[in-house]
């Protein structure tokens, strides 16, 4: 996994937040995925190549301010609000 640039501080609180998403968003299988947009109320078929892209896409951000600012969106259901745009900070 790349390192991350940012203050000694930032670091540390953006690896606990990458650690998260990986463990709750990147591990989840395509069931877990399925199970997640039902009970979200967004039934639309899913996807599981284009959702496994955006997972690799948003791993490859380096900057804890980016894991930082966009923290709230590391939830099964946002994350193609975090790959549409990698660079945009959402707070």
């Amino acid at each position: 996994m790349e390192k991350l640039t940012g203050s000694v501080k930032q670091i540390k609180w953006a690896n606990d937040i990458r650690e998260k998403f990986i463990k709750e968003i990147a591990s989840a299988t395509e069931e877990d995925c399925r199970e997640e947009l039902e009970e979200s109320g967004e039934p639309e078929k899913l996807d599981y190549i284009f959702f496994q892209k955006m997972v690799k896409k948003i791993l490859a951000q380096t900057s804890a301010k980016w894991w930082i600012g966009n923290m709230r969106y590391i939830e099964l259901y946002d994350i193609n609000l975090l790959a549409e745009d990698p660079d945009e900070d959402r707070w």
